[in-house]
């Protein structure tokens, strides 16, 4: 067999792999976030309640902090956080904020072929999800929160990858990333922002409605409209305050896309 040899910092892969985790006892399906860098193979994960933009975003902005640069270029499916329309051949009609996203980073974009002719165009990322889910969430990881099992992710993750080898490689994982940073793009000053803004009425039991949930606001506003920050953990909502210039308050983003389990 002869092995890939990728060029150091020009290429990554993304992809997300349905987990199960424990959150304060409760067992719930949630979607782990993984980006891996080719030459390298070091993998950075995250654990999210969905796979929305916001989390799709916030997944790329943790793992550029995480790598401490920016790969040149970076490898999708057709997931619809980046690609509103398949073209012909490797053409996308891309989403937007997407577009403005990677546009603040500047990194490229390339994607599968559709269906089973491109399953193999990625399978550095998606073994990876695989690994990950072998290793690390088995048993499921426990936690009082999300925050807390994924702190214990990345620790697991960094001190495996300090005696990780990859296949016919000779190096360790850590030390091949350690020579691949220096050839990441730096990271910029500012970062885009993952949450999305979005405006809502009060309605008349003083809540509003975000994707098919409701989060509760102060009974002074009934009938206002409102301005909602939706990241990917946290909903944040805007209103003006009596002594002038504007409050927030801030709620946990809502489960809509977990599912509950029993424990056993």
């Amino acid at each position: 067999m002869i092995p890939q040899v990728h060029v150091p910092g020009r290429t990554a892969e993304v992809d997300f792999g349905d987990v199960w985790v424990i959150v304060s006892g409760e067992k719930l399906r949630a979607k782990m976030f993984a980006m891996r860098l080719s030459s390298s193979a070091k993998a950075f994960h995250q654990i999210y309640m969905g796979e929305s933009q916001e989390c799709f975003l916030d997944g790329h902005e943790k793992a550029f902090e995480a790598f401490g640069g920016i790969p040149a270029e970076i490898r999708y499916d057709n997931l619809t956080s980046a690609v509103t329309k398949v073209l012909i051949g490797r053409d996308r009609m891309e989403n937007e904020r997407f577009t403005a996203f990677r546009s603040h980073y500047g990194f490229g974009a390339s994607y599968c072929t559709p269906g089973i002719k491109g399953a193999h165009e990625k399978g550095g990322i998606e073994g990876e999800v695989k690994r990950a889910r072998r290793r690390y969430m088995v048993p499921m990881p426990k936690g009082a929160t999300l925050a807390e099992i994924n702190d214990k992710l990345h620790q697991r993750v960094d001190a495996d990858d300090a005696s990780r080898h990859v296949a016919y490689r000779k190096e360790t994982v850590e030390a091949a990333f350690l020579e691949e940073r220096k050839a990441l793009k730096p990271l910029v000053a500012e970062s885009f922002g993952s949450a999305k803004i979005l405006f809502a009425k009060v309605d008349a039991k003083s809540r509003v409605c975000v994707r098919q949930a409701f989060y509760s606001v102060p009974v002074s506003l009934i009938g206002r409209s409102v301005q909602i920050a939706l990241s990917a953990n946290e909903v944040s909502i805007s209103y003006p305050c009596q002594a002038g210039g504007q409050s927030w308050t801030s709620h946990p983003s809502r489960r809509l896309y977990s599912r509950t389990g029993s424990l056993p």
